[in-house]
């Protein structure tokens, strides 16, 4: 009996540990005055990544705001967000839901890449 409980732990503590672990890096974005809201979670259907982003300008200037998302899996390159372009007015926000779907099992990191933003005199309206 005690055999089968410590080969059921095993399995269960292999099972949690090799769904890996994710970070998101969107350092430079609140370096240059946004608030970001993140959650990232498994999405358990189609074995997918989601990330979901709250970005907030709380500068007083309004801002254009260009990015992509990489996803890393164990340090490597492994899928990409199409890029994204934003204006924000002061203390406006934009959400945005990105789904990757890796290949392999590790530990995932998204990070911030063609990122830039300008600061501009007023955005124009929604299309």
């Amino acid at each position: 009996m005690r055999a089968i409980i410590t080969t059921i732990l095993m399995i269960l503590a292999a099972f949690i540990f090799s769904t890996g672990h994710a970070q998101v890096n969107l350092k430079p974005m609140e370096d240059k005055g946004f608030v970001i809201k993140k959650k990232f979670k498994s999405y358990k259907k189609t074995k997918s990544q989601v990330l979901k982003l709250k970005i907030k300008n709380v500068t007083e200037k309004h801002q254009e705001l260009n990015f992509q998302l990489y996803l890393y899996v164990n340090g490597i390159a492994e899928s990409m967000s199409e890029e994204k372009s934003e204006c924000l007015a002061p203390k406006k926000k934009v959400k945005y839901r990105f789904l990757f779907k890796p290949e392999n099992i590790g530990d995932y990191s998204v990070e911030l890449e063609k990122f830039d933003v300008k600061e501009v005199d007023t955005c124009s309206p929604a299309k």
